[in-house]
């Protein structure tokens, strides 16, 4: 990442954090730092194919009290995502800190869990609000991403569907 593209994110997560009223900026890390930082402290979480991360437990003291967003393109509604994470975490939101219930639904329908929703929206309205170039792409990806966990929820249900007729079928002449 060239230190022109790091001001400029800069500059808009001052920007963002006036919107959100964010008492405190959270630690911000950009490119393979931030991917570094990721693998290094949240190792189970850490996928390729995501743009971001806002990190929150198992951190460092020094980390606890505002978290870390992590941004690693180059993207201005990643940023936006990630530091409506961080207004949430402030504000304490009850959905961001789930239970192990929670986290299984949120592995299937990760797009309209609560707080990836209101991170969704609020960076593509953030985009539109600035007049980014980025902000057709950005509302695009959500779109798709929308679309793959509706289909990926609605097979995983009929599979499991499948899976206990099988067992049904199998099993129902031993009762």
């Amino acid at each position: 990442m060239c230190e022109e593209e790091k001001v400029s994110l800069e500059d808009h997560a001052s920007n963002i954090a006036k919107i959100l009223s964010l008492k405190s900026l959270p630690e911000m890390m950009y490119g393979n730092e931030a991917r570094n930082f990721v693998k290094k402290h949240f190792p189970k979480g850490y996928k390729e194919s995501s743009s971001g991360a806002f990190l929150f437990d198992e951190l460092p003291e020094i980390y606890r009290e505002s978290g870390v967003v992590c941004v690693y393109d180059c993207s201005v509604g990643t940023l936006a995502h990630e530091l409506c994470h961080a207004k949430q975490y402030e504000d304490n939101n009850k959905w961001l800190k789930m239970n192990l219930f929670n986290k299984r639904y949120r592995k299937c329908l990760y797009a309209f869990y609560p707080v990836e929703k209101e991170a969704l929206e609020f960076a593509i309205k953030y985009l539109k609000d600035v007049n980014h170039h980025d902000y057709g792409n950005y509302k695009s990806e959500y779109c798709k991403t929308r679309i793959f966990w509706i289909v990926s929820s609605v097979t995983k249900t009929v599979v499991l569907f499948l899976f206990f007729y099988f067992l049904f079928v199998l099993f129902k002449n031993f009762f």
